[in-house]
């Protein structure tokens, strides 16, 4: 006799679905890639998962970068940016 209340969970039932099969918000193209090292800011940028905070990221990384240009004026705030990483490779 067990002094738990609580039966331990049963898996039996439970299988897997690929990303695929099951739809949904995510796909294997958003999932981050391997960073060359040394090829620079873009790329590393370009190697983060473009989902979550990885997206995220490049919003800040290209408002910085548009805000950095002479002559440059906010388009409607820091979060327009473009979703690429092409501004840090000119700076």
């Amino acid at each position: 006799m067990s002094r738990y209340t609580k039966q331990p969970l049963d898996f039996a039932g439970l299988h897997t679905v690929g990303l695929r099969e099951r739809g949904g918000k995510i796909r294997t193209a958003d999932f981050a890639s391997p960073y060359v090292k040394g090829s620079g800011m873009g790329a590393w940028l370009d190697s983060l998962p473009r989902i979550l905070a990885g997206r995220d990221l490049r919003k800040v990384a290209d408002a910085i970068a548009a805000r950095a240009r002479p002559g440059s004026a906010p388009s409607s705030g820091p979060w327009a940016a473009t979703s690429s990483s092409a501004a840090w490779r000119r700076c």
